[in-house]
């Protein structure tokens, strides 16, 4: 199925969570099995919320107040910093590993000591360059803002567009940025823009915002769309100047904390659902959104090794998943 960016992406995916509803309200739901767990590391870093997989496979723990690096279960480095949002990982380059707090700070690490190495402030949802030129920053407004991934400093920016910025992705061929806004209004889209100018390439249009979104190897675009009571993991494929829908599955919220995370080949995503009080982690076919897996307890935080083994970050262990 081919979805024209402008006139009928919208009234499509309208179309099809119409029809998910009345799916859902007929009680008509496949049986998801239940993920095995393969292995429990345990971990020093019990007040740890945020878990990355680095190049060499250390675990870096992100909490509240210190930043912790695990390799072979031993903590070889640990960073205080001060009270806030525990840090996310945004990415890493030769010289820089660089965690988030929320969308109002950057923290730069030394991959290799752990150290910090600098903190500037953001206002927006941060998104390294695949090949580790820029650091974007998507703010409110629309704007973009390019910083040097090594100093932090801003180099560039792209001007406002009258929308909010809900989320950004980039290509893995590291030529393109997908951005995605939303107005006042509900009106939502996602710009494909040129990496090196900010040139719109191409406007998609959707019934609602997507609050997450995330690229496969293949270039193939998953994000999650809608609200609290309508939300539903997309997969959109680039096809000429259109967006080609993939596969659609539901879930049951979209709270901003949801966030998907994929596998190195692309063939599964994890989606963890802190709204849905069943569910904490759903598993899904990368190529299908067919449901392959599924937990019950909520997951602090996910990660998928190189190898492909999937890690779940809960107080005091980690959980892997085969």
């Amino acid at each position: 199925m081919r979805v024209n960016a402008r006139e009928r992406t919208g009234w499509r995916l309208a179309r099809m969570m119409m029809i998910a509803g009345q799916v859902l309200l007929s009680g008509c739901r496949p049986e998801v099995p239940g993920l095995q767990i393969a292995e429990v590391i345990s971990i020093p870093a019990a007040e740890a919320t945020t878990l990355h997989v680095d190049r060499d496979g250390r675990l870096w723990l992100g909490e509240e107040t210190a930043v912790s690096v695990l390799d072979g279960g031993e903590v070889v480095a640990r960073t205080a910093i001060a009270p806030g949002d525990a840090p996310r990982v945004v990415g890493e380059t030769d010289s820089s590993l660089l965690m988030r707090r929320g969308t109002t700070a950057i923290l730069m690490f030394d991959p290799a000591s752990g150290e910090l190495l600098a903190e500037t402030a953001i206002t927006g949802e941060p998104l390294l360059d695949v090949r580790g030129r820029w650091v974007f920053v998507a703010a409110g407004s629309g704007a973009v803002l390019m910083h040097e991934p090594d100093s932090l400093v801003l180099i560039s920016a792209w001007a406002s567009l009258g929308m909010a910025s809900t989320a950004l992705a980039a290509s893995p061929e590291g030529d393109r940025i997908y951005h995605a806004l939303s107005d006042d209004d509900g009106a939502a889209s996602i710009l494909t823009r040129d990496l090196q100018t900010g040139r719109t390439l191409r406007t998609s249009v959707f019934s609602a915002p997507f609050v997450h979104l995330a690229t496969d190897r293949q270039g193939n675009l998953v994000g999650v769309v809608g609200g609290e009571d309508d939300a539903a993991v997309i997969s959109l494929r680039p096809w000429g100047q259109e967006l080609e829908l993939r596969w659609r599955a539901r879930i049951s919220s979209s709270a901003m904390a949801t966030r998907i995370h994929l596998s190195p080949d692309g063939g599964r995503a994890a989606v963890l659902t802190p709204g849905d009080t069943k569910t904490g982690l759903l598993l899904l076919d990368g190529e299908t959104g067919r449901s392959i897996g599924q937990l019950p307890e909520h997951p602090l935080d996910a990660r998928f090794d190189s190898s492909g083994r999937l890690l779940l970050l809960f107080p005091s262990e980690i959980r892997v998943v085969r």
